[in-house]
């Protein structure tokens, strides 16, 4: 079975898609970007592509640690992925974010079914662990 490898855009560690966190360029900030919940053809075509533009494109994936962010923002890696010119990051906010994105689709899960929570869970307490410890 194929698994989706991807890089820290932080640490540049190749790691299993499923164990990072993905984000996205909107207005020259890094977001949170949520899993879709239909593919991409059934949002309908657009002149720009499969769908639209704020479901496709670029992301950067990141290990669900503090310090990875960090890196990422210090190193200039979320510029580097996104390639969209000057990048910026708020190291706070963007923790923020990404700390409620992984919690409200975690609790979306556990509505819809036990077994599909693992991999949330995991990386929520990721996510805790390395907001106490920087």
């Amino acid at each position: 079975m194929h698994v989706p490898m991807r890089t820290c855009v932080g640490c540049r560690h190749v790691r299993p898609q499923a164990e990072l966190l993905r984000t996205r360029c909107q207005s020259g900030m890094p977001v949170p970007a949520l899993r879709p919940t239909a593919p991409v053809s059934a949002l309908g075509p657009t002149p720009s592509g499969p769908g639209p533009k704020d479901r496709i494109g670029r992301s950067a994936y990141l290990c669900p640690s503090r310090s990875c962010l960090v890196q990422a923002v210090r190193r200039g890696g979320f510029a580097r992925t996104f390639q969209a010119g000057p990048v910026t990051a708020d190291v706070d906010l963007l923790w923020a974010a990404l700390s409620e994105s992984v919690n409200r689709e975690s609790d979306l899960m556990q509505r819809s079914g036990p077994g599909r929570v693992h991999r949330l869970q995991s990386l929520a307490a990721a996510l805790n662990a390395s907001g106490r410890g920087a």
